[in-house]
């Protein structure tokens, strides 16, 4: 399939949890500290609760870990790391968009993402004609527990730590917070899509059979990391951030009550238009708080990757069109003029 290596995301997770929890023991604020694992959430904080924004963990996703480990590779190689390309494979267009536009750090460190869903039939039919394989997997049950709400909490080994899965019930738990009605967590693990990443639109499995396999994934691996200190404080200045994190308040929708209701009507009509499946790619929660976004120009329509794949599609056929419709003689004649 034109890849070379292939990088088990499990072992970046185990570097993760670890000095996620080296960073719980040493943490002794009354806030909670909370996730920067879902980009979707990142930016529903940003936006609808910025109160919370010095509470967001400063560490890198495991995703941008395994991007930084190329420069190893490339390294062991024995060529430029800027040969090197870096691809993620991932169940969420919210992690795909921030790919591109990393939370964390001020420059990518990978180049590009594919969704599960698109490669899953090639790899599955490749995996098929292959007569032996290497052994790709070389994390323990801590790495496969980070795709499900709460795989790796117990593991941190502190009190009042606390998983949430799905945009609503997490709107609840930070309104609840904002409002002292939840008091003593120390950590807290937020995920957009229910079920956390097994739950992505990108996936291919049914997420509750998916959660199932991977809870018998971290039983029969066991607990216990398969990553030496050594391989930990190598990839550990990866995990520094290089970037504050901005917060984006909601303002109000019009100057006056007339605007206001005018921005209001066309918020809604831009809603109609997009796909409501609110999967946080554009980098708002929601589909509607992305057309509000539109509406106050913070954001534009094609930031939707829905809306930007329908553009591309619409500009191909019309190019098609054209082409079926000019003679060779025209197109070429045009070309020369231009």
């Amino acid at each position: 399939m034109a890849f070379n290596e292939a990088y088990d995301i499990g072992k970046a997770c185990e570097v993760y949890t670890t000095v996620l929890k080296e960073y719980l023991h040493n943490y002794s604020d009354s806030k909670p500290l909370i996730s920067t694992l879902c980009p979707s959430i990142v930016r529903l904080i940003q936006i609808k609760f910025p109160a919370f924004m010095s509470s967001l963990l400063s560490l890198e996703a495991p995703r941008g870990i395994a991007g930084s480990d190329k420069i190893n590779k490339a390294k062991e190689l024995g060529i430029d790391p800027k040969e090197v390309g870096a691809i993620y494979i991932t169940p969420c267009p919210a992690k795909m968009m921030a790919v591109n536009q990393p939370l964390c750090k001020s420059d990518p460190n990978l180049d590009g993402a594919l969704a599960i869903s698109d490669i899953y039939g090639l790899l599955f039919s490749s995996i098929g004609k292959q007569k032996s394989m290497e052994e790709l997997h070389v994390s323990s049950g801590l790495g496969i527990g980070m795709a499900i709400p709460g795989g790796f909490i117990t593991d941190l080994e502190v009190e009042n730590a606390m998983a949430v899965d799905g945009v609503k019930n997490v709107m609840q738990v930070l309104d609840d917070l904002e409002h002292g009605k939840i008091n003593n967590i120390k950590y807290l693990e937020l995920w957009a899509c229910p079920n956390g990443c097994v739950g992505g639109p990108l996936a291919v499995e049914n997420p509750y059979l998916a959660k199932i396999k991977v809870t018998k994934l971290i039983q029969s691996l066991g607990k216990e990391k398969k990553i030496n200190d050594e391989e930990v404080n190598r990839l550990r200045e990866y995990l520094s951030c290089d970037v504050e994190l901005p917060a984006y308040p909601l303002k109000p929708l019009g100057r006056d009550t007339v605007d206001a209701i005018k921005k209001l009507k066309e918020r809604e009509s831009i809603v109609e238009s997009l796909p409501k499946i609110d999967c946080g790619a554009c980098g708002a929660p929601t589909c509607r708080a992305f057309a509000a976004d539109v509406i106050q120009e913070r954001a534009e329509i094609l930031d939707c990757v829905f809306k930007l794949k329908d553009k591309v599609v619409e500009s191909i056929q019309y190019a098609q069109s054209w082409a079926r419709r000019t003679p060779l003689s025209s197109r070429k004649q045009g070309k020369d003029k231009n």
